[in-house]
């Protein structure tokens, strides 16, 4: 489909965010791009053909150089990337009624909101909580995401297509999002080689790795948890944080009220470079989170050769197979997510097994690979 014409906007891209969403829109338009398939990328970084602005405001700053791209570029597709992808859709939609076009709308959602603000609760362990949410988190529950799952519903009705990364997401997506005359496909992450760039900080020698936004469904308070009790069995172990946000605050209260601030690293948010580079020098990578769609780290741990152990949520155990590629605990558990560190540090057999079946499983979600998936998903609309 060489006569294709692709006009992809997403808010989200580093180095703005750590964004498993914009680092897959670089992926698949470069892999997009290869297949000689022409593109145009906008959004809130220089390296595309967007603007910086306030991510809240970008769903309405980006209109004037999306009607540009109509005009100049005049794509045959338009693909936005979550809810706030909804007033893109709404003014393709107004461009097709005035000019006659028939520019196909493809929404892409790696989560709904109606799940998302499900995960805004107290994380309670053995009758003692963790955490409680922030009020950025009780306002997003209360106010934010009633009016994105209001506008994820617009931009599913107005979408010719709606892609997600895994049949679990796509099954939430029919249901909190009612929709039933648009197709949902499963577009599923891309693996692709990235640089190594080292970072200034000093590591420790053997560390258990979270790369991710610090929001409370994210639930790295258990994975605190799990560190104390592994520690306390005689294994001297750290924990590397890569990302920053909102409920920082709440982890940091429980890392000092359990005695390891000498054993936690905060490192704040990197570049994707960075990112790869401290995934390679970690023993274990750790997804404790209750709720996900498809976290992209998954896939970048399992190109660096890192074992993975996340929960079993969402789309998670399609792309993790437990005790084959990966390690698969139950959500809300640090004691089972304690013995699964402790099996992947003292057994180093099991953990290179792990690690190189993952490798092997990779083959499944090379880009040249999920663009061609793409491609025929965009086939069956045109």
């Amino acid at each position: 489909m060489e006569d294709l014409r692709v006009l992809l906007v997403v808010n989200t891209l580093p180095p703005h965010d750590i964004s498993g969403v914009g680092e897959q829109i670089f992926q698949l338009n470069d892999a997009l791009q290869k297949k000689g398939i022409q593109t145009l990328l906008l959004g809130r970084n220089k390296n595309s053909k967007g603007l910086t602005s306030k991510k809240f405001l970008f769903p309405i700053t980006v209109l004037p150089r999306v009607l540009k791209a109509l005009s100049r570029f005049s794509p045959n597709v338009v693909q936005v990337h979550e809810s706030d992808g909804f007033m893109v859709n709404v003014a393709v939609k107004i461009w097709n009624a005035i000019t006659g076009k028939k520019v196909k709308i493809i929404t892409t959602l790696a989560v709904t909101y109606v799940e998302e603000a499900k995960s805004v609760k107290e994380l309670v362990w053995e009758n003692e909580v963790l955490s409680y949410p922030t009020l950025t988190e009780i306002l997003f529950k209360y106010f934010k995401a009633p009016i994105m799952t209001s506008a994820g519903i617009l931009s599913c009705y107005l979408s010719d297509l709606i892609l997600t990364q895994g049949r679990t997401t796509a099954s939430e997506i029919k249901d909190n999002y009612k929709v039933a005359e648009v197709p949902v496909k499963i577009i599923p992450n891309i693996a692709a080689k990235r640089t190594r760039s080292a970072i200034s900080e000093k590591l420790p020698e053997e560390f258990i790795l979270f790369v991710g936004r610090l929001r409370i469904r994210k639930a790295v308070e258990y994975l605190i948890k799990a560190i104390d009790i592994v520690r306390k069995r005689g294994k001297d172990i750290s924990l590397v944080i890569l990302g920053d946000g909102e409920n920082r605050v709440n982890i940091e209260k429980l890392v000092a009220l359990l005695s390891l601030k000498e054993k936690v690293i905060f490192l704040g948010k990197k570049s994707p470079e960075e990112v790869r580079y401290v995934i390679s020098r970690a023993k274990v990578v750790v997804i404790p989170s209750i709720y996900e769609g498809m976290p992209l780290v998954i896939l970048e741990s399992m190109y660096e050769g890192t074992p993975v152990i996340a929960t079993k949520v969402a789309s998670i155990p399609e792309v993790v197979k437990d005790g084959y590629n990966g390690v698969l605990v139950s959500p809300e558990n640090p004691l089972e997510l304690a013995d699964a560190i402790y099996k992947l540090v003292e057994d180093e057999k099991f953990a290179s097994e792990i690690a190189e079946r993952a490798k092997e499983s990779l083959v499944e979600y090379t880009p040249d690979r999920i663009a061609s998936v793409w491609v025929n998903h965009v086939k069956s609309i045109m």
